[in-house]
């Protein structure tokens, strides 16, 4: 098991408090991190092996978005980086629901 988590953010901009991605630990679910607006965090540290980010959007504004990379002390499940998994979520913008495949 991992024992740290480091989350790379490649690109970030959400449209103000609306829509935020909030980052908790997975075992304790304290919250460590609550992000939105135009400013990238970069790189972000955490001292746990299980991470749960949370994506909450409106229907308001909109924004390019996110894009997040990671590594881990330990494999985490995913042993070539060519088969990790792949999902995108439709309609974009969407109203009343969405579809992840």
């Amino acid at each position: 098991n991992a024992k740290s988590i480091s989350l790379t953010f490649n690109e970030f901009s959400t449209a103000g408090e609306g829509d935020f991605i909030a980052i908790y630990n997975n075992v304790s679910h304290e919250l460590y991190a609550k992000l939105f607006g135009q400013t990238n965090p970069g790189v972000l540290n955490f001292n746990t092996g299980k991470l749960m980010l949370l994506f909450k959007t409106d229907q308001y504004n909109t924004a390019s978005g996110w894009n997040i990379s990671y590594t881990s002390s330990e494999l985490t499940g995913i042993s070539d980086p060519n088969n990790a998994i792949k999902f995108s979520v439709y309609p974009n913008p969407a109203q009343n629901q969405r579809s992840v495949s």
